[in-house]
């Protein structure tokens, strides 16, 4: 009895012992720095680890590095809310929007540049113009005669820079892009067809400079309606300075006086 009660307790210290040591070795996330344990085997190690799906990189004090680090004549960006290395993403950095590649480095690539954006519904495709700086273009852009228009999305604190297409309010004005990006010049009836949801198709009169028809507009004595955020009335029952006017499936007002 006493042989057993003497091998339960060396078993529990062993135990005890086993979980403290691995406990010393674990890497501590929520920290700003990393433990170790004692043992050699767990030396620091200054470099990149990879946690999970993440990059971070640790400096010789076993220190999460944070900010700006220059890597073999590359540049990357550590978080300073998460110290995760930023990669595929655009961040605003001292004022500037700068892009880093799918393995964490600052692109320096200079002119149109496709990117894949990971959202919590899916994917987005679209286009960015990289200034060969690591910064990347927003706002009206002119190239060979043709105007684009970048703009950006913010979604969990996390912002992001995309070729805008379609419909855009730009300085209280209604503007139509082309599924290229190229700013349209066309003038009269342009349909939008959405890559993702057909919902959202729908019909747009141009007035030839890049601009959308708001308001009543008449064609081949037709009368079609489109409200002040470029919503094309149809298929139903609208009330328009206190008056009801209904509309067809095709969008025509069928009570236009």
């Amino acid at each position: 009895m006493k042989l057993k009660f003497l091998c339960v307790a060396a078993l529990s210290a062993i135990l005890v012992f086993s979980n403290a040591q691995e406990s010393k070795a674990m890497k501590l996330y929520n920290q700003s720095y990393i433990k170790y344990s004692a043992s050699k085997e767990y030396k620091v190690k200054a470099g990149w680890k990879k946690v999970g799906n993440s990059w971070y990189y640790i400096d010789k004090n076993g220190k999460y590095k944070t900010g700006w680090l220059k890597d073999n004549n590359k540049w990357y960006y550590l978080s300073k809310q998460d110290y995760k290395m930023l990669s595929n993403r655009v961040e605003i950095i001292d004022g500037g929007n700068y892009y880093f590649n799918s393995d964490g480095s600052m692109s320096t690539h200079k002119g149109w540049k496709k990117v894949v954006y990971n959202y919590g519904f899916g994917t987005y495709t679209t286009w960015i113009y990289l200034n060969g700086n690591g910064t990347c273009k927003i706002g009206w852009f002119l190239e060979d005669g043709k105007w684009y228009y970048f703009d950006e999305m913010i979604d969990s604190g996390r912002k992001d820079i995309f070729m805008q297409t379609g419909m855009i309010e730009i300085d209280k004005k209604l503007y139509y892009f082309n599924s290229d990006g190229s700013m349209s010049t066309k003038k009269g009836w342009v349909k939008y067809v959405d890559k993702y949801e057909s919902e959202y198709n729908t019909w747009y009169y141009l007035n030839g400079d890049g601009t959308c028809k708001t308001g009543w507009v008449l064609d081949q004595g037709k009368w079609y309606y489109w409200n002040s955020y470029g919503d094309f009335y149809m298929d139903y029952t609208y009330k328009i300075d206190g008056k009801y006017y209904t509309f067809d499936n095709n969008g025509v007002c069928i009570n236009p006086y």
